[in-house]
């Protein structure tokens, strides 16, 4: 009896572990919002608000909560193409940088630049970590192609627990 009763005292404390930690997302393959670019979410479907920049290029962005975390892409569709490779990578640090003011970031530990695409080899890719004002995480990577720019944030209280997840978000953009 008190082995059953034991049993079961440890079987209670695995569900209690097991239940404050969040699933794992189930990613699904969505055109993001009206461009030509297709990527990965941990929502099915995920939610897209576009508007326009001062220089007419198409902004699309969308953010999901799984968790206590949060995904968030933005993405701009180019009125004009960059076609010089030294270009597009200032183009994207400039605008990571843009972000950071944005988000309140008050920490980086620097951009970490030549990240490429397997499923686009002329893509080029910057990855970041930083931390806001309220002492969110945010892990962050940012693509630019000639045609537009996309940036994925996933942010939170600590680390998102599943690294797996958040490379296949960061990593399945599909130009």
């Amino acid at each position: 009896m008190k082995l059953i009763a034991l049993f079961l005292v440890f079987l209670s404390c695995g569900t209690v572990f097991y239940a404050q930690k969040p699933a794992v997302p189930r990613f699904s393959k969505h055109k993001i919002g009206s461009s030509t670019v297709s990527a990965y979410f941990p929502v099915d479907p995920p939610v897209f608000d576009e508007s326009y920049s001062q220089d007419s290029s198409v902004v699309i962005t969308s953010e999901s909560l799984v968790g206590d975390h949060s995904f968030a892409l933005v993405h701009v569709d180019f009125r004009d193409k960059v076609t010089d490779s030294l270009d597009r990578e200032a183009l994207l640090i400039s605008y990571l940088d843009y972000l950071q003011q944005s988000f309140a970031i008050s920490g980086s530990v620097g951009y970490g630049k030549g990240h490429t695409l397997k499923s686009n080899p002329q893509a080029q890719g910057i990855i970041d970590f930083w931390q806001d004002l309220d002492e969110n995480e945010y892990s962050v990577k940012g693509w630019i192609t000639e045609s537009s720019i996309s940036v994925f944030m996933v942010y939170g209280p600590g680390e998102y627990p599943y690294p797996v997840a958040k490379e296949l978000f960061f990593e399945g953009v599909r130009y």
